[in-house]
């Protein structure tokens, strides 16, 4: 079952253009700051944690390879989507439009920091994600997919999280704020994570039903752990 190709599942791209599309809408909202309570979050707090529990559910259905492929397209449309807006921004604007030059200026002036910043946190948070719902899976005889998620995702986001805020926010907020920063994503993350055991175990029974997926299977794709059988 392993071996079928991507274009034989159903639902696998559109999950793979929801998992890029996410990432990109983050990288945007990395420097729009909120504030709750006194406390200040960027807004890309609130939208990031989808594509963890998205690369779950992917890990979780179509095995640890294909979740893999599914980052790294993520990671290279946000950085071809970072890149281009950066350097257009740069290319010089008629002086009747400048009007409308300085909003995209503002915004995408960073863009290319937020993007870098993102590529290597999910680089690091992400992978970790999934290889432990994956490996964990195989500890597991697949059984306990909400308890293996929120342990592979808790670890995952604190990855990304301290490395995220690091490489963003750092000589652009002020040091308290930075801690504010990185206290209130952490948190949120942590609460999206445990409130959204129940739809993504939910998913994920329900693709592997649609893609007619077997119960039993080997877990080869996870290296360095090969030919070990997984029940689920």
């Amino acid at each position: 079952m392993l071996s079928r190709s991507h274009e034989q599942y159903r639902y696998l791209t559109l999950l793979s253009m929801l998992y890029g599309a996410i990432l990109q809408i983050s990288v945007l909202l990395d420097y729009k700051f909120i504030s709750i309570d006194s406390m200040v979050a960027s807004s890309a707090t609130f939208v990031i944690s989808i594509t963890f529990f998205l690369a779950d559910v992917i890990a979780e259905v179509y095995g640890y390879q294909k979740a893999k492929q599914v980052v790294w397209s993520g990671l290279i449309g946000l950085l071809c989507f970072s890149t281009i807006g950066f350097v257009l921004q740069k290319l010089p604007t008629p002086p009747e439009f400048s009007q409308y030059t300085n909003a995209y200026h503002i915004i995408l002036n960073l863009l290319f920091r937020a993007g870098i910043s993102n590529a290597i946190a999910i680089m690091i948070g992400a992978f970790f994600n999934i290889y432990f719902v994956s490996r964990w899976k195989i500890v597991l005889r697949g059984k306990y997919f909400w308890l293996r998620s929120l342990g592979s995702s808790a670890i995952g986001e604190a990855l990304y999280t301290i490395f995220v805020v690091s490489l963003v926010n750092v000589g652009v907020v002020p040091f308290p704020h930075f801690l504010q920063i990185l206290g209130m994503s952490y948190s949120y993350k942590l609460l999206f994570d445990t409130v959204a055991i129940m739809p993504a175990n939910l998913l994920a029974q329900f693709l592997k039903k649609r893609e007619s997926l077997s119960d039993c299977r080997f877990a080869q794709d996870v290296m360095p752990f090969k030919n070990e059988r997984v029940f689920e």
